[in-house]
């Protein structure tokens, strides 16, 4: 369950960060990919 959950999250974060690609840091970025 954990990981459809984290994937569903990583999703929506990934394509929000396509849009918001400068205001997002790399480590922030990082971070929310699950590393």
């Amino acid at each position: 369950k954990k990981s459809k959950v984290r994937g569903f999250f990583k999703h929506i974060l990934y394509m929000v960060g396509i849009k918001k690609t400068k205001t997002f840091p790399p480590s922030y970025m990082r971070y929310f990919l699950g590393e």
